[in-house]
């Protein structure tokens, strides 16, 4: 008889989960809240992990049809210092370093896979509680509070910050990426087509009223200041969202028969982008750890996945901690330079990162791994 898995959260992650869970004979049941999903301007830089990922569930061929934009360098900088740091798809043998798609894009082509395997239910996430004896497992993929299966958070950080989550039209977006660090300041910009980006703007919470209380005119003077050397004239831009800022990483990634993945495992600082591509990462790794146990999921598989997992999610989360640390903070500038012309000259290194980054790295390793003894 197959396991009945119970899988907590309906967004991107929750729902690819299922997919993976049934292509694997796995008897699937998605608990969420029931609310049609709304059309979302948000976007995602999607890693190239992530993209084959979509295309191992015939999922990446319908996000192509609605339309996706990529980007081939990502170029960083900052006021202090004339050296930037470049990162180039060429420089990893690839086309692109990642593509730029909107959440409903994305959600519209995985429902449409979820919609020809018909034997996935939905049930409210209200009745979860009382439900749980009957799963052999519980996968949370969310952060959502005053459940039985929620995660109890460790190594949190208070960011002191505030996301501005806007778009802006330009003369001519090209396949480039930007990152601009000031002081208590981080301006990602990815572009969305060929005339806009769309910007997130980390900004201390100290310095956020003075923002946001001032005119759209007053607004496109700070963006054309900090960012026309780069991108040309800013010549319109959208409203704004606005969310707050923190992280936290989860070292168990599983509590009997409970697992965590996604935003119930880890929260990150929006810098690189990467936050859904570790959800996305953590159901890749686990569900390459389930075939090679057969298509079962037991007790040492689990601690194999946390192992595993947690090495990634470590490297990640700190790493980009200590990146938002090193730009942000305006002391000894001319140290940073040093260290920033250092790595700039050794291609090794960056390579790496970007092999990392991209989620290669993280491929090659699950590829390399040998099917474990029955």
């Amino acid at each position: 008889m197959s396991q009945k898995i119970y899988i907590v959260g309906d967004g991107i992650v929750g729902r690819m989960t299922a997919i993976t869970m049934h292509d694997m004979g796995f008897n699937v049941t998605i608990f969420n809240d029931k609310q049609i999903h709304k059309k979302s301007d948000r976007y995602f830089s999607i890693n190239l992990l992530s993209k084959s990922f979509f295309e191992e569930y015939n999922i990446w061929s319908s996000i192509l049809a609605k339309g996706v934009n990529s980007y081939r360098k990502i170029v960083t900088w900052d006021n202090l210092q004339s050296e930037e740091v470049i990162f180039e798809s060429k420089n990893i043998n690839q086309h692109n370093l990642a593509y730029v798609i909107s959440e409903s894009n994305i959600m519209s082509a995985i429902d449409y896979e979820i919609e020809k395997r018909n034997s996935i239910k939905f049930e409210n996430i209200t009745t979860l509680n009382k439900n749980l004896d009957k799963s052999d497992y519980v996968i949370n993929t969310t952060n959502k509070k005053n459940l039985k299966i929620e995660s109890k958070k460790s190594h949190q950080i208070n960011y002191a910050q505030k996301a501005v989550v806007m778009n802006i039209d330009i003369d001519n977006s090209g396949k480039i990426a930007y990152q601009k660090f000031l002081d208590g300041q981080i301006l990602g910009l990815i572009p969305i087509s060929t005339k806009t980006y769309n910007l997130i703007w980390s900004i201390d919470e100290r310095k956020i009223d003075d923002l946001i209380s001032g005119t759209k005119k007053e607004m496109l003077n700070i963006l054309n200041t900090e960012l026309e050397e780069k991108t040309g004239t800013i010549s319109d831009c959208s409203t704004y969202n606005l969310f707050p800022l923190s992280g936290y990483l989860v070292e168990d990634c599983f509590n009997d028969k409970i697992i965590h993945i996604g935003s119930s495992l880890h929260s990150i600082h929006p810098l690189a982008g990467l936050g859904l591509n570790m959800g996305l990462q953590d159901l890749f790794c686990l569900t390459s750890k389930i075939r090679k146990n057969s298509n079962q999921i037991d007790k040492l598989l689990l601690y194999e996945f946390q192992y595993f997992s947690n090495s990634l999610n470590k490297r990640t989360y700190y790493g980009i901690n200590f990146l938002k640390k090193f730009y942000c903070d305006y002391t000894l500038p001319n140290l940073r330079e040093a260290m920033l012309k250092t790595f700039n000259f050794n291609a090794s290194l960056k390579n790496s990162v970007i092999r990392f980054a991209t989620g290669l790295k993280t491929k090659d390793k699950i590829n390399k791994e040998v099917r474990r003894p029955l």
